[in-house]
């Protein structure tokens, strides 16, 4: 039953994270495809934008990723049957 029940947390934690992984490729991806298919759009503005898109993507996943990660190493979350 334990063992059920640590496959189940895992197989949750690991379906989580891939779907926020997969939303935040998709808002991403998005943001470029709007700024790019602006009939008004300025391109100089676009080139300054896109390298901005980009860092905002970094800053904003990585702590994340950083703080699940510093939880799952100090075990306050994780897939154990306790």
């Amino acid at each position: 039953m334990i063992g059920n029940l640590v496959e189940t947390r895992r197989d949750v934690f690991i379906g989580c994270f891939s779907i926020i992984a997969g939303f935040e490729g998709y808002v991403v991806t998005m943001a470029y495809r709007y700024g790019g298919d602006a009939e008004d759009g300025d391109i100089n503005a676009w080139q300054s934008s896109s390298p901005t898109v980009s860092l905002l993507g970094v800053l904003i996943v990585n702590p994340i990723s950083m703080v699940i990660r510093s939880l799952e190493i100090r075990g306050v979350i994780g897939c154990t049957g306790s």
